[in-house]
């Protein structure tokens, strides 16, 4: 009888690999549960350099501008630069002026880019750029939403000062328990001695009483 349930109860108690396979489980975190680490967008006076592109790596291309139809002077001469980075071939053209000095230029600017972004990821000067607009974007974002908050936080305080009748001036606004609670400054009252006045109030019904006195010798 005893063996039995000592059988049971060993049959019940987990086994060492199933401990080995929790503590396996644990040491391996999810990657949704990772603490999120905040990269530090650089000032703009600390950005990095802007990339720049290997002459001997690119072949270099001029062609008509247009293939439709129409008599603009851009479709008729070779203006429209095409570079093709030689390592990678990644292609690029540029027809964004009349110009074939400044397309070469713009042209070179965009696969210095393109290729940068493929070397350096999320560290390259251009995703830089749009991660630095986009934390301002929600800075300014925050900045007026404070703004709005305290004007809300104002009106909701001139309310309640209207509706109670009183002089009193807001100070702060505290939240407790999901509910807003308004400290105000009591208004400070006119000069007023009620000592003064009962002492004159006292004089007086005296003086009556004097007089009545006399009166009623009389």
């Amino acid at each position: 009888m005893i063996r039995s349930i000592l059988s049971q109860i060993q049959a019940k108690i987990p086994s060492q690999r199933y401990f080995a396979s929790c503590l396996s489980i644990k040491s391996e975190i999810s990657p949704l549960l990772e603490p999120k680490i905040k990269k530090k967008i650089p000032k703009a006076n600390k950005m990095p350099p802007r990339p720049k592109i290997d002459e001997l790596s690119i072949s270099e291309k001029f062609i008509k501008g247009g293939s439709g139809k129409g008599g603009q002077k851009i479709n008729k001469t070779n203006s429209k630069v095409q570079l093709t980075h030689l390592p990678t071939g990644i292609v690029v053209t540029s027809q964004a002026t009349r110009s074939r000095s400044q397309n070469r230029k713009i042209a070179r600017e965009i696969l210095a880019m393109k290729i940068e972004n493929i070397e350096k990821g999320e560290d390259s000067r251009h995703n830089i750029v749009i991660a630095r607009k986009q934390m301002l974007k929600q800075r300014a974002k925050k900045k007026t939403k404070a703004k709005y908050r305290k004007l809300e936080e104002a009106k909701e305080g001139a309310k309640a000062t209207s509706m109670d009748g009183s002089d009193d001036t807001l100070i702060k606004v505290i939240e407790e328990n999901g509910e807003k609670v308004y400290i105000f400054e009591e208004a400070e009252d006119d000069e007023f001695h009620d000592d003064d006045a009962s002492e004159t109030f006292h004089d007086k019904i005296e003086e009556t009483t004097v007089v009545k006195d006399k009166s009623d010798t009389k």
